[in-house]
């Protein structure tokens, strides 16, 4: 019987990328520009917040990985259209998980996006 090691952040920032590119390699369930979004209103709500802080954080309410990031994309989307993805961080703070999306406007400006993952970060 081998020894396993439980995943260190390492490990699951490695997990997190894997997960995004195989999302990317499904049936897109990211609408493209113009078009009305397949996942459901519940999914998403954003209607008190704007993803510029950890309390203003947009907030995802889907139950895994698998739907929960292409949800996150979503949101990107549906308010920034023309948006540049720089960077990505995941990261706890008050008990919770945060996806920090740093991205390039299409005014370009640079800004974070703060997402609440905690309802899926885990997930699968």
């Amino acid at each position: 019987m081998q020894n396993h090691k439980p995943l260190g952040m390492i490990g699951w920032g490695i997990c997190l990328c894997l997960l995004a590119a195989l999302a990317g390699c499904a049936q897109p369930t990211i609408p493209a520009a113009g078009q009305e979004p397949d996942q459901p209103a519940a999914a998403i709500t954003d209607q008190q917040t704007e993803g510029s802080s950890f309390e203003k954080a947009v907030v995802i309410q889907e139950k895994t990985e698998i739907a929960g990031v292409p949800a996150e994309y979503t949101w990107l989307r549906d308010h920034y259209p023309s948006y540049k993805r720089i960077s990505q961080s995941m990261i706890s703070h008050d008990g919770k998980s945060y996806d920090i999306l740093h991205i390039e406007t299409e005014d370009r400006q640079e800004i974070d996006i703060y997402f609440d993952i905690s309802s899926f970060f885990g997930h699968f």
